[in-house]
């Protein structure tokens, strides 16, 4: 199944490519943000975004810059700006209070 993505633009100028995923009956339990691995991409989390949407939680997984349909190229790769983009998305999209699921790079952000 195709998800449609998003893109929120950063303070720099980042692109940064992102799903959304609500579920039809949404649990009272936070929202999943995902974070993928340096050699990683947004889709890498499809199944475990599937069993979450089904059972309740809206779901987050993004591109982290310099990864899949965000920005290429970025003015910066550093460890802050990747935490600046996961804090963007989480005041963007108003997720907070969030469950943080990270993997490798996502980890570290």
């Amino acid at each position: 199944m195709t998800h449609p993505t998003t893109h929120l633009t950063t303070p720099d100028g980042t692109r940064i490519a992102y799903r959304d995923r609500t579920p039809p009956h949404p649990a009272s339990k936070p929202p999943v943000l995902l974070l993928h691995g340096l050699a990683g991409h947004l889709g890498e989390w499809d199944d475990l975004a599937d069993r979450l949407l089904s059972a309740g939680r809206r779901v987050v997984a993004y591109d982290a810059r310099g990864h899949g349909a965000s920005t290429r190229r970025p003015p910066t790769v550093t460890r802050a700006a990747h935490v600046e983009d996961a804090v963007s998305l989480v005041d963007e999209l108003g997720l907070a209070p969030v469950t943080v699921v990270g993997q490798s790079l996502g980890g570290h952000t």
